[in-house]
């Protein structure tokens, strides 16, 4: 995969393994994940999620043409933590890896639980050694590598490209002059800013209350492709129904969502309102839907449910894994929007209209299914929807429509059908490939 630094530079990652989570860093010029990738990452990967990836300039990252200093460059490093784990790792680092991640240790010391650092230059602006190795042309830097490192990398494509790389950070980057101004960080200074880091008070973190699923009440979650990489959410919520004879239960007519990033960002944090029949969301009322993106991952709900009175009556509390949807043809999550009456329906045709969570309707009722598909470079994917029975074989196909906004509907009267459970399969398809979505609903007399 790749991860995508605060500069724009598309940054090389691979994984492997499961277990606690290590990211190990390569050197300069000769140096890319494989430095670990056919070494120590195997042995580490049997009881350990080890994370590699190429620094910028090296490797299958990207070569920008600046950004090579080690403030730079400990961003580079905490991109990547910020898109593989939410917790503290351990860092290994290999000669100028070993000073990037010591720095990273120093300015987030919460942020890792161990550090293996290996002929780390320090101090970095001692560069001697390499203004000398940097001097010579490409042949003659791959000439001056040891025999054993000289003989795996030269011929080939693999040889071709360590050529082309060791010739594009020296001849056309800033990388030397980068390194002369990067601060230095001798023995003496690194141990009094780490003492100084671990004996600085820590913030105490709030307890993350336990995971609760409330009976209370009924909530849905779509996703489609959003913008930048990113997954566009939709969140919605109704009362749940009640349960015949049950005259304590209390009734919920407020929830205050917050909705949180695995680095804890929050994405959203505010009051929502309950959807239903002929839902639309009126200007300056509580809004019934919430829309916001966030990076594929891990997604933190933490939701109050209040009475009539606004009193918390209970809680819910959950994790949601959010689809990577970047690449490839996409289907969003379909929304079903319900109406009772031809009023009902007509307002449905409305933007503003709100889905509803539920996924039961009487005979009487007509239905809007509303989703979005997308392809590859933006190409628009050839749509088509199918009605299957709850066993899911094929019954009919049903007719899909498009809003002029990219926007597919279905429109679905339920007088004709029958009680019982039912699937709607949505299928989009293009030159690069396809995908499909079901959607369960069940219909009673």
């Amino acid at each position: 995969m790749h991860v995508s630094t605060d500069d724009g530079v598309e940054l090389h990652v691979q994984e492997m393994g499961r277990g606690p989570p290590v990211v190990m860093l390569h050197g300069l010029l000769v140096g890319n994940m494989s430095t670990w990738y056919w070494t120590a990452a195997p042995v580490l990967a049997r009881t350990h999620r080890v994370i590699l990836f190429d620094l910028r300039g090296h490797g299958r990252s990207g070569r920008p043409l600046g950004g090579y200093d080690g403030e730079r460059m400990t961003r580079d490093l905490a991109s990547v933590i910020d898109r593989v784990t939410d917790g503290p790792v351990a860092l290994v680092g290999h000669s100028y890896g070993g000073y990037i991640a010591l720095r990273f240790a120093v300015r987030h010391p919460e942020r890792v639980c161990k550090i293996a650092a290996v002929e780390a230059p320090l101090p970095p602006s001692s560069l001697v050694e390499m203004r000398a190795f940097m001097s010579q042309t490409p042949a003659e830097i791959l000439a001056s590598l040891p025999a054993v490192l000289r003989g795996a990398i030269t011929g080939g494509r693999r040889g071709a490209r360590m050529v082309e790389g060791i010739r594009f950070l020296a001849q056309e980057s800033s990388l030397v002059r980068d390194l002369e101004h990067t601060e230095d960080l001798p023995d003496d200074a690194l141990r009094a800013e780490m003492l100084a880091a671990i004996n600085e008070p820590k913030p105490v973190a709030p307890v993350e209350p336990a995971p609760h699923a409330s009976t209370l009440i009924r909530p849905w979650l779509g996703m489609e492709r959003g913008a930048g990489g990113r997954t566009r959410v939709t969140f919605v919520w109704e009362p749940a129904p009640r349960v015949p004879g049950d005259r304590v239960r209390h009734v919920p007519s407020h929830l205050v969502l917050k909705a949180l990033a695995p680095d804890g960002q929050v994405l959203f944090e505010g009051p929502v309102a309950p959807t239903g029949a002929g839902a639309v969301d009126e200007p300056g009322a509580t809004a019934a839907r919430v829309v916001f993106e966030t990076p594929p991952g891990r997604l933190r709900l933490r939701m109050s449910i209040q009475d009539a009175a606004e009193q918390p009556i209970d809680q819910d509390v959950r994790e949601i894994s959010i689809r990577d949807l970047r690449n490839g043809v996409v289907v969003g999550t379909p929304e079903v929007l319900r109406a009772r009456t031809a009023k009902e329906f007509r307002a449905l045709e409305a933007a503003t209209a709100v889905p509803v969570s539920a996924r039961e309707f009487s005979r009487t009722e007509r239905l809007l299914i509303r989703f979005r598909a997308s392809g590859s470079a933006g190409e628009a994917p050839a749509v088509s929807a199918r009605l299957l029975s709850r066993m899911g074989q094929a019954m009919r196909d049903l007719p899909v429509t498009t809003d002029g906004a990219a926007t597919h509907l279905i429109d679905l009267p339920l007088a004709g059908f029958a009680a019982g459970d039912y699937i709607i399969e949505v299928t989009a398809k293009s030159a690069t490939g396809e995908a499909s979505e079901r959607l369960n609903f069940r219909v009673t007399s």
